[in-house]
């Protein structure tokens, strides 16, 4: 090995960093969960405890990145991500925290109802911009661009805060995790997190081969945003070696990549369940997006015998529970108004209680919408204005759609 834990401690202690998060964040034991999902012992790194706007990973990327951004003489943050991102959201909160302004980019088109995240990012002081048809990156390129045209002085930050610079944040916290692991006397099989951008989790992988925690570390995809994972992993270490002047170590994730169900932000059976698991077991709240799916993949894992029921296993959680206010009720009303055009369309039900007679399908909530014909039901089902819409009721629930032609 051609590096000391003192010379990493060094290299990060040289470079600026704002204080955003409360650190240490706790490394908690969770024996109720672990029974629960067939652990004999499970440990829960509480990064949804970092303190900044509801916490979450990203208060640890910013502390550089916005700190590179002071150093620059920036003015303001720019940045990207969904509509109900985490990462805006922190991105927000930071740029508030420097005296800074924060303009957002949202992938897709606009969404009226603000709610979630979003009402944080203006809570803030966030101004927005949809992208719409265009790529999200290429449009926050021109945002950049019409700041600078008009005298300012814009500091762009990728999504996730997933660069060599931001993934410091966690190759801190994996030297943290380390001193808590010793202190405790205890050694994971696997260090498990959620895969998005791949920040945290190529910070991650750095810090525990740096630090010498002998463990597996592990991202759940989340998305299919990143065809490969280990690749974009191994580009962003070679980054953070870069700001360490270290070499860049033999190290890669394990990527549990069969979870991501319909695709991003979009519930699954498993994600659904851990949702509920974690919560009725511990107390302890995940998002719907990013730790519930990553949670559920370590379920799904155990389940399927290849996580053994004797693995120690430390769970990364990362934050995002602003994600679970984002209104359930947006899919019902915003699906109404796209009936028009399809002849007499009626609610028959909507979201009353199902009991079961005979069989064993448990429904919870039931909706029976009639429409004149087949053809126009069809039609409606496949047009783009409900297909937009499908994403909020895919994202919030799982749910059996199915038609039925009969009689009045």
């Amino acid at each position: 090995m051609s590096w000391s834990l003192a010379d990493v401690e060094a290299s990060l202690g040289r470079l600026p960093r704002l204080q955003l998060a409360t650190l240490p964040t706790p490394l908690q034991e969770a024996p109720r969960l672990a029974a629960a999902i067939g652990l004999d012992r499970l440990l829960i790194k509480r990064d949804d405890n970092t303190g900044l706007a509801f916490g979450g990973n990203k208060a640890r990327k910013l502390e550089y990145l916005v700190a590179d951004a002071a150093r620059l003489g920036a003015d303001v943050l720019v940045t990207l991500g969904a509509p109900q991102s985490n990462h805006c959201r922190m991105t927000a909160a930071a740029a508030r925290v420097a005296g800074l302004e924060c303009r957002l980019v949202f992938a897709g088109q606009p969404i009226e109802q603000v709610q979630g995240n979003m009402w944080l990012d203006r809570f803030f002081g966030a101004t927005w911009t949809f992208a719409g048809d265009r790529p999200a990156p290429e449009c926050m390129a021109s945002v950049a661009d019409e700041l600078r045209a008009s005298g300012r002085n814009p500091y762009v930050i990728p999504g996730g805060g997933s660069n060599g610079l931001g993934a410091l944040g966690y190759v801190s916290c994996a030297f943290e995790l380390a001193q808590q692991l010793r202190e405790r006397g205890e050694h994971p099989r696997y260090v498990v997190c959620a895969g998005g951008s791949c920040g945290t989790l190529s910070g991650l992988t750095l810090g525990v081969a740096l630090s010498g925690i002998d463990a597996e570390v592990v991202g759940v995809s989340i998305s299919r945003s990143v065809p490969d994972r280990v690749a974009k992993v191994r580009q962003i270490m070679a980054e953070s070696c870069g700001h360490l002047d270290l070499p860049v170590p033999d190290a890669s994730p394990t990527v549990w990549g069969d979870y991501i169900g319909r695709g991003y932000g979009m519930a699954t059976e498993l994600s659904q369940r851990a949702l509920e698991t974690v919560a009725f077991s511990e107390g302890i709240l995940l998002d719907p997006v990013y730790t519930a799916k990553a949670f559920g993949g370590l379920m799904g894992e155990i389940e399927a015998g290849r996580v053994r029921r004797s693995d120690l296993v430390v769970f990364v959680h990362t934050g995002g529970t602003p994600a679970l206010f984002a209104d359930p009720a947006e899919y019902s009303s915003r699906a109404q108004a796209t009936f028009e055009g399809y002849g007499e369309v009626t609610y028959l039900v909507r979201g009353g209680e199902a009991e079961v007679l005979e069989g064993d399908w448990q429904p919870k909530r039931f909706f029976i919408i009639r429409f004149e014909d087949r053809e126009k039901a069809m039609t409606w089902y496949n047009s783009q204005p409900y297909r937009e819409v499908m994403k909020l009721r895919l994202a919030s629930s799982t749910s059996n759609l199915f038609m039925v032609e009969g009689n009045r």
